[in-house]
């Protein structure tokens, strides 16, 4: 048996390093291009998430702008719940309009408001925009249902987002899964008397989330 001549040997070796440069390198560009979309994607959901803060923020501070500090305290004094849980106070009425209003604006929001009660930290939940009949009042606090919030009378806080679950955005409570803003609202002398606030679902971030990863 003939023994390979050295050019057939310088060949072999010729091949087989090829090989291993291509290995090598295709190793190499799959970790970067990994690292790569990692990074990417982990700055665009980061994108994404601010986008939605500030779009929530946004809506919530042009929201309070339009509430009377004023009849939501002549609400909370003089309404009578209704048996669809609601109030047929004219100020219910007025305040539920606006509510309305900014949801035709801004169709992810899901506006809310209450009345200060007795204690530091408790409200009173004077209107809701799922009190509708067109939405799922399960969702909805009815009128005169009382909570609590430990931020709403330090007028220093403003418009703040409420923390989300495991230091995410989203958070969950009795009534789903949400992204949330909170603020203050004042009567004719400047004073709080009272919260609004504005949910967007979760659903709207997972959505958001789900597309960019698919384009992605």
């Amino acid at each position: 048996m003939s023994k390979p001549d050295r050019t057939e040997k310088e060949r072999e070796r010729f091949i087989s390093l090829r090989w291993k440069l291509l290995i090598g390198f295709s190793v190499l560009f799959s970790v970067v291009f990994f690292a790569s979309f990692y990074w990417f994607y982990q700055f665009s959901i980061r994108s994404v998430e601010n986008q939605i803060r500030v779009d929530l923020i946004n809506t919530i501070e042009g929201a309070a702008r339009g509430v009377s500090g004023d009849d939501l305290v002549q609400l909370a004094e003089e309404g009578e719940p209704n048996n669809a849980g609601g109030s047929d106070h004219p100020n219910f009425i007025v305040l539920m309009g606006w509510l309305e209003t900014v949801h035709a604006i801004e169709p992810r929001a899901w506006p809310y408001l209450a009345a200060l009660g007795e204690g530091d930290t408790d409200i009173i939940y004077m209107a809701d925009l799922k009190l509708l009949p067109e939405y799922d009042s399960s969702q909805a606090a009815f009128f005169g249902e009382t909570g609590t919030s430990d931020f709403v009378r330090d007028a220093s806080k403003g418009f703040i987002l409420r923390p989300g679950d495991n230091g995410g955005l989203t958070y969950t409570d009795k009534w789903g899964k949400w992204v949330s803003a909170y603020g203050p609202v004042v009567d004719n002398q400047g004073e709080i008397v009272g919260l609004i606030g504005i949910d967007f679902e979760a659903q709207v971030v997972k959505e958001l989330q789900d597309g960019l990863r698919i384009r992605v």
